[in-house]
């Protein structure tokens, strides 16, 4: 009348991969799982067509822990170019605003109409509303501005 035991318990999952209190083994070292998190945005970006077929370009972004918005409105003199190579071209009045000194920067950009990107020459910013995760509004990365 002997009893046989056995090294396993009954409620211990033969293939290998235990959950011990919650905690995911996989994860390393016995610390609880957590799912992956979307890194913080840092800029965002949005156009809008008005009735009369012109476009408004708002964005933000952050930059050394001050914000920055920006937004961009055609006016009287708003006139749509085309340039040698095709692009159809639209001049907008610019506003840069810092939340944090409440100071205002005027300044005029350019609306490529066939990407609706939007370029501020004076300041090497290029606001793109298509870009993936809410748009970008930041500095604008190319071969040719560092020649």
């Amino acid at each position: 009348m002997y009893r046989t035991y056995s090294y396993r318990s009954q409620n211990s999952n033969r293939g290998g991969n235990r959950n011990y209190g919650g905690y995911n083994s996989q994860s390393g070292y016995g610390y609880p799982s957590q799912q992956q998190q979307r890194p913080k945005k840092h800029s965002g970006c949005s156009i809008k067509q008005n009735e009369d077929g012109t476009y408004c370009v708002s964005g933000w972004k952050l930059a050394d822990g001050c914000m920055v918005k920006l937004y961009a409105r055609p006016y009287k003199g708003t006139k749509i170019i085309t340039s040698k190579s095709g692009k159809r071209w639209a001049n907008l009045f610019v506003t840069l605003t810092n939340t944090n000194t409440l100071v205002k920067t005027n300044m005029s950009g350019l609306l490529n109409l066939d990407n609706k990107k939007l370029y501020i020459s004076e300041m090497n910013l290029v606001a793109n509303p298509k870009a993936p995760n809410g748009g970008y509004f930041g500095k604008q990365i190319s071969k040719v501005y560092n020649r």
